[in-house]
Order: structure tokens, then sequence, then C-alpha cells
């Protein structure tokens, strides 16, 4: 039979007897060791057999599996090899396996009485305890032990700042902020709360090590004078401090010294690090609070940076959103704006000009055409649209199946946006003439446009995962009324847009006409200036 022995903090020892074909070691309670370490991974590595031999495989572990002081992925296993996992010490016992080295020369005296034990399997009579000591000491990172307190604390804080830069989430920072305050601090219960992201006032755990970690022994008291106060808190009895004196739970829970910190990056406050001791002999001092002030300090700047990288990722994301629909110095306003607005462009009243654009009679030239041939006409159908529009300084609202939607004035500025407008379309309608002659006759086709303009509102409209930028209201009905009832290579424009225009294009006025939608007739022109030679006016019937 193949044993590990555990060398726990109280100098007692526990025997695991290694049964089955694999033994699992890791810090969920379901492995057949576990080891409740934040150094651990959740399965950290294996103990199987093969070929009447015993192998050690780590599986992946953050942290790694040390065997006999060198770090191993895989390794054979004989009697007196001492495995470090986290902050743990295990000796391999197999009395049927030759030791690694040679132990120690026979003493006269007779060997120490076996150690207190615990529940889960009796000491075996045949091993040497004093070797096992002496080996478990041995392999023990006991260089830190020869240092001052400071220095000690350094390289606390160089392994977190390491962990800081490589973080890629809050999982893995707040697992080795926990680890360093295990090795540094002596305590009852610890614990890493950081504020609800919708209820800044309201503290989640979202690491706790103690008594109890599902229902931890923690004084609300004590975390809320650090969470609300942001300040750093030193108690060493929690019991007679003044500043504690409402926390009736502290009494109830025997904490004799506690200590809190905000975790304080100096513009933010995200959460707290508590701990608590109820033995009087492991009362917190200065040094403590100065320790914990700078962890924390580290903790709070590796969460700032992990928000600042998620927010790069959403800002590229939306940037490359973008790019499909604004011309790149809109896009640095809408940018700039959402920053501003915690990436939501508020909704304001603006008068613009707005522009729709559609294929004449798309439905009847679909049937002609094959898919592959329909997708490639509206492709460059959109693509030189699209040039048009940022050219003139305006926005691609949306695509609208064989059709699209623009406008100008929003979200960047623009005096002269009717303008703009207007001679977007007719760059549209003249690349359109100009593409079609490249084609057969088969697949040529022609479009048509409306443009209005007024006040509408325009903003960020949707839910946080789909947000839009676009205009609202009925002046944009207007412009989509005017477009389906122009004819092919027309376009129509509204009384207000005529008006900031008449003195730049030619005009024909067709008068007041009813739009569908609309309980009145409004007073429509044509712009004639490039868009070839007019249909017959008089023979047309609008609204059709």
């Amino acid at each position: 039979m193949a044993y590990l022995i555990l060398k726990e903090a109280s100098d007692t020892y526990q025997m695991f007897p290694i049964t089955g074909a694999e033994f699992i070691i890791g810090r969920l309670p379901e492995n057949h060791l576990c080891l409740p370490e934040i150094a651990v991974s959740r399965k950290h590595c294996r103990i199987y057999r093969e070929l009447n031999a015993f192998h050690l495989a780590d599986l992946d572990s953050l942290n790694g599996t040390t065997l006999n002081g060198e770090k191993v992925k895989s390794a054979r296993l004989r009697d007196g090899d001492v495995i470090q996992i986290g902050n743990s010490i295990l000796i391999f016992h197999h009395p049927e396996e030759p030791p690694s080295r040679p132990g120690p020369e026979p003493k006269p005296s007779p060997a120490p009485p076996p150690p207190p034990w615990g529940e889960k399997s009796a000491p075996d009579p045949d091993l040497d305890w004093a070797e096992i000591a002496r080996r478990v000491e041995e392999m023990r990172p006991d260089d830190s032990k020869l240092l001052k307190p400071e220095f000690r604390n350094f390289h606390l804080l160089r392994d977190l700042c390491r962990v800081i830069i490589q973080a890629n989430s809050e999982e893995d920072l707040l697992e080795a902020a926990m680890d360093c305050i295990s090795r540094a601090f002596s305590f009852q219960v610890a614990g890493i709360f950081l504020r609800d992201a919708k209820a800044k006032d309201r503290l989640v755990p979202k690491l706790i090590l103690g008594t109890n970690p599902r229902n931890p022994e923690i004084s609300t008291t004590i975390l809320k004078y650090a969470g609300e106060k942001n300040l750093v808190l030193l108690s060493t009895d929690a019991r007679t401090d003044p500043r504690l004196i409402s926390g009736d739970s502290i009494p109830e829970l025997g904490i004799h010294s506690a200590l809190a910190s905000p975790l304080w990056d100096g513009e933010e406050n995200f959460g707290v690090i508590y701990l608590s001791t109820r033995k009087p002999e492991c009362s917190y001092r200065e040094i403590d609070l100065e320790l914990l002030s700078a962890l924390a300090n580290l903790v709070a700047l590796g969460i700032r940076k992990l928000k600042l990288r998620e927010g790069m990722e959403k800002e590229k994301l939306l940037r490359s959103h973008l790019e499909h629909y604004h011309s790149p110095e809109v896009i640095d306003l809408i940018m700039k704006q959402a920053r501003d607005s915690e990436g939501k462009i508020p909704a304001t009243v603006r008068n613009i000009t707005i522009l729709f654009a559609d294929i004449k009679n798309f439905t009847t030239l679909s049937e002609k055409l094959s898919p592959p041939e329909i997708a490639e006409l509206l492709n460059e159908f959109f693509a030189y649209s699209t040039e048009a529009i940022f050219h003139h300084r305006g926005s691609l609202n949306k695509f609208l199946g064989d059709g699209l939607m623009a406008i100008f004035g929003a979200p960047l500025p623009l005096e002269n946006h009717a303008e703009s407008a207007v001679r977007a379309a007719l760059q549209l309608i003249q690349e359109t003439q100009s593409y079609c002659l490249k084609l057969p006759v088969s697949k040529r086709f022609a479009i048509k446009v409306g443009i209005n303009t007024g006040e509408v509102v325009v903003g960020s409209f949707g839910n946080p995962k789909r947000m839009e930028y676009t205009a609202l209201g009925d002046e944009v009905n207007t412009a989509s009324r005017l477009e389906s009832t122009a004819a092919a290579s027309q376009i129509l424009i509204s009384e207000q847009t005529q008006r900031m225009v008449q003195d730049l294009f030619p005009t024909r006025d067709i008068g007041y006409i009813p739009l569908r939608g609309k309980a009145r007739r409004i007073k429509v022109y044509e712009v004639l200036a490039g868009t070839g030679q007019p249909e017959n006016l008089s023979e047309r019937k609008y609204g059709e």
C-alpha cells in the first residue's frame, strides 16, 4: 500500500492511502485529497499506477507541481519523494519502492512517538517520523524565514505585481491576492469583496477563506467601515474599539482583532479586503496595516487595468462597427461622446437632413437574377453609396434591404446639412448611371431618392447588448415617404429642404401631393441638376 503524508500547520500529520487507478489532488472537495489553498488549482495533479510503479502528473495547474525541489510535468515516484503543491508538503511513502535518496544514519536513541493524527487514517508504526519531519522542513522554502518582515513583504508584493501584469481575468487576480494574504497573515476569516456593478453601496463576496467559507463569520460593521469611509481599519481589540461599538456581531463571533482595507486606486473604491482573528496572540499590528494597504492598492490597480482593457476591447469593437456607417471624423466624435456618457450617446433634439435612397423595382429585377448576382449588385451599390455619403460628411444610418438611410448634421454638426444631402443624392444618381453602363441591359437599374429637413431626436437607442445611433421622428418618416413616391433617377425634397438649397440647385415645384401615412398633403420639389431628363410630370400619379 502506498500513502501520502501531509504535514499540517499544527505540526500534526495526516496519512492518505492511495487506492484505485487514479488519485486526484486539488482544491475541489470532491478530489481524493483536498488542499483548500488559493495557490492550488481546482484539479492540480494526479498520482496513478502503471506497470507496478506510481507516477505523478501535473494537470496544467496554475502554479505547477514540485517534486524534490524541481517543477515537473510528469515523473515516476519513489519512496520518500517530497511533493510540494502550493504551500503544502507531501511525502510519498511506498515501502515496496527503494528510497529516492539515502536516509540519515540510524540513531541509537528510540524514535520519537508518532504525532497526533486526524480521522483520515491511522499512523504506520514502521515509518521514521523524525526523518519525515526533517525531509518536510528541508523542502519548505525557508529562505523567506531568514528575511526581515519588510523584505518578506517585498517578495509578496513583487509576486502580486507579476500577476497583475499577466492576469487576464478578475478571478486570476483575486486568487493571487488571496494567496498572498494566506502567506502573509494569520486569520480565522479572510475575504475579498467587490462592489456590485449596479448597486455600488453593496459589497459582494468574491473569495472567502475561513472556518466556514459557505457561511463566513463576517462582521458587517468592520466591512462597512472600510467600504463606506474609504479608510484602512486596524483594530487590535475589536470588542472595545470605539469605532466598532455598534457592531453586535463582533462579540458574538468572538473577533479579537480585525484588519480591513478598501481596494482604492486613487480614483475609485472597488471593494474591501477583510481579515479577522479570534486569537489574542495573533493580533494585527501597524506593519500588518501597511502591508495590507499596499496589497489592496495593488489589487485595485489590477482591477483598474482589467477594466481599462475591457473598455479598450469594447471601444475597438464599437469603432469597428462604426467604420461601416460613418466617416473617420464622425467616428472620433461618436467615440468621444460615448466615453463622456459611459458608452451611450445621449438623445438630443437636432435640426438635420435625412436622405433615403432605394433601387427602383428591385423585386422585379431580383426575379431575373440569381442570388449571387443580386448580392454582387447590392454590394457594389452600397459601396459607392457609402463613399458618396462620407464624401459629403454624412453618416450612413442603416442599410434597408435594397436601400439605405443617411443623415446629415448629426452626430457631426453641419451648417449646410441640406446642401450636403442634395449633393450626395446627385452623386448617387451619377454613380448609379456610370455603374449601370458597365452592366448588361438585363441587370441595369435606377435609384430614387427622398430628402427632408427638420427637427428629430438623435442619439443611442436600444438595449445594453445592442445600441444603435439613429434619428427618430416624423421628419424621418416624411423623408422615407418622399423616396417611396419618387420615380426612377428622381430626387424629391420637402419644402423645408428646398428653402435651404433654392439658391444652389434648380428645382421644380411639383405642388402639394399626398404621402402615404400622412393626413395632409405636403409641398414637394424635384431637384433637376444632374438628374437627367425628368419624366412627364403631368402624367405622374404621386402616392402610387
